[in-house]
């Protein structure tokens, strides 16, 4: 794991209603590569698109929670 008890990788939004605050996604590096290399459909991805990928996710799981919530 990652410094301060998260994953390799953390993709981090600043919530700009209800009050603010933020929302993590924390995934070790290999959950992470491997949904990468599922979306992206490469079996080893770079370690940006990894990256890219987890920022992507949080986007999405982000505007899902607020469609539900909204």
């Amino acid at each position: 794991s990652g410094p301060g008890g998260f994953g390799d990788v953390c993709a981090v939004l600043r919530l700009s209603t209800g009050g603010g605050g933020y929302m993590v996604l924390s995934l070790p590096a290999p959950t992470a590569a491997a949904l990468a290399g599922g979306i992206l459909g490469a079996a080893e991805p770079e370690w940006e698109l990894v990256c890219d990928c987890a920022g992507e996710l949080a986007n999405v799981i982000a505007g899902q929670a607020k469609a539900m919530l909204v």
